[in-house]
């Protein structure tokens, strides 16, 4: 469980961080792309 709920938490800060760093990305479309 620990590893499960670590390995989602750093796709979400994956996530958080390249839409930060990307402007140009569609927003909308990668939340849909990225949606668990």
């Amino acid at each position: 469980m620990f590893l499960q709920t670590t390995t989602c938490c750093e796709l979400c800060i994956t996530s958080i961080t390249f839409v930060r760093f990307m402007p140009s990305v569609d927003t909308d479309m990668f939340l849909q792309t990225t949606t668990f």
